[in-house]
């Protein structure tokens, strides 16, 4: 996907689409109705979180953002095809499954940007979630607590557990993530 514009198009035509108001889906994806208006016209970059609300508000995969592809059994993502989408300043990801429209994971490679200091909110949403640390350090904090994870750790979460990821020691981090969320 290319960028926010896109994102927000995509997230009105599927409410206008499923004939929901703005006021239905800014309510049951827990944002006000000026954020939601905000992201449709491409105003403002949705943390995953927030993405992932509004997807299950509206009763769509995350992915169904990004589809654009005739939908195939198997897939193959090649390293030049490998798109970045910027969910914030502090953290992009490169989607690795984009042309596989009936999917159920959102696998992907994480990056965190931690000298841009934009500080995400926790996060909660339907699902599961799994990362592997490629490069870098990273704090996950997860409920109560607060891991640090180093190259070759993972971290197999459930999302409905208010959590945040970022860079434990101020440099860049890269991980493989992947996201289950029930529609």
């Amino acid at each position: 996907m290319a960028g926010n514009h896109e994102l927000g198009n995509k997230i009105r035509q599927i409410r206008e689409l499923k004939k929901a108001s703005l006021a239905d889906i800014a309510s049951a994806s827990h944002l006000s109705e000026k954020q939601l208006e905000q992201i449709e016209n491409g105003e403002i970059q949705p943390a995953l979180g927030i993405i992932s609300r509004i997807a299950a508000a509206l009763g769509v995969r995350v992915g169904t953002f990004t589809d654009n592809h005739e939908s195939r059994s198997a897939v193959v993502t090649r390293a030049d095809e490998v798109g970045r989408v910027r969910t914030s300043t502090r953290i992009s990801f490169d989607p690795l499954a984009l042309t596989k429209d009936d999917r159920n994971m959102e696998p992907s490679i994480i990056s965190i940007n931690p000298e841009t200091g934009d500080e995400t909110e926790l996060s909660t949403h339907e699902g599961e979630e799994f990362l592997y640390i490629l490069e870098g350090q990273m704090r996950v904090e997860y409920g109560n607590e607060t891991f640090e994870l180093h190259p070759g750790d993972s971290i197999y979460m459930d999302s409905i557990i208010r959590h945040r990821i970022a860079s434990a020691d101020g440099k860049p981090v890269r991980a493989i993530s992947v996201i289950y969320m029930p529609i």
